[in-house]
């Protein structure tokens, strides 16, 4: 074997992290991710303390929905956001 071949096979990988372009789908996974639980933070928090907004209710009851919209928007943001990629089931076509 002569030292091309050697280097040549030292240094290939047919590790599936290796591929072109491989690297910049995680930072824009990561940023999906973020973004849709941003998004959905936001929609609960509007859904849950909006009425305190749009309403004139008592201090103690605008103050509440306010907490419970914050907790619930965070809660469910943080759980999408850590929930991470399920395993895509594969369809055999039978060609």
């Amino acid at each position: 074997m002569d030292c091309q071949t050697a280097a040549t096979q030292f240094f290939s990988h047919d590790d599936e992290t290796t591929e072109p372009g491989r690297g910049d789908e995680i930072p824009v996974e990561i940023g999906y991710a973020l973004l849709s639980a941003g998004s959905l933070g936001a929609v609960v928090f509007a859904t849950i303390a909006g009425s305190a907004a749009v309403w004139h209710l008592p201090p103690m009851f605008e103050r509440f929905l306010l907490v419970t919209g914050a907790w619930a928007a965070g809660a469910l943001a943080v759980g999408h956001a850590t929930a991470g990629e399920t395993e895509k089931p594969q369809i055999n076509w039978g060609f």
